[in-house]
């Protein structure tokens, strides 16, 4: 996966970048009956932000491409929308076993889902650090 970039800020081997984020709600003919296409006109950010490392020598103003592997973003999709999902049914079930009232199970379900989420968030801080969910510059154009 490959992405333009303008070089906003250079300190040392780190450099900032900022992205024209893309959409391809423009050209689907389902927009108007799509949750994607009104989220996206609701929160309507089109430049990102982000801090790289590279060695290429790079001045501010320069365009880059900047490139992401696809595991890392099929791997890391996956982790944000299904384990929280998969928690708040898991969750449930096991307390099932154990013969508690309703309320309890709709409770886990919640219980299940936030530990998703926080999980989410545990793995988030520790491919940020590791760096391997991070894109990198490919090239100067």
């Amino acid at each position: 996966m490959q992405e333009q970039a303008i070089v906003v800020e250079v300190k040392g081997s780190q450099v900032s970048v900022e992205t024209d984020r893309q959409s391809s709600c423009g050209h689907c003919s389902a927009k108007n009956g799509c949750g994607s296409a009104l989220l996206g006109k609701f929160f309507n950010r089109n430049q990102q932000y982000l801090t790289i490392n590279t060695d290429l020598s790079l001045s501010v103003g320069d365009r880059i491409l900047l490139g992401l592997d696809e595991s890392a973003l099929l791997r890391g999709s996956f982790i944000v929308y299904a384990i929280p999902l998969l928690m708040m049914l898991l969750v449930p079930i096991v307390i099932s076993q154990f013969d508690f009232s309703e309320i309890v199970s709709i409770l886990s379900a919640v219980v299940g889902f936030s530990a998703g989420i926080i999980y989410v968030k545990y793995f988030s801080a520790v491919a940020r650090s590791e760096g391997d969910f991070s894109p990198v510059v490919l090239k100067r154009l």
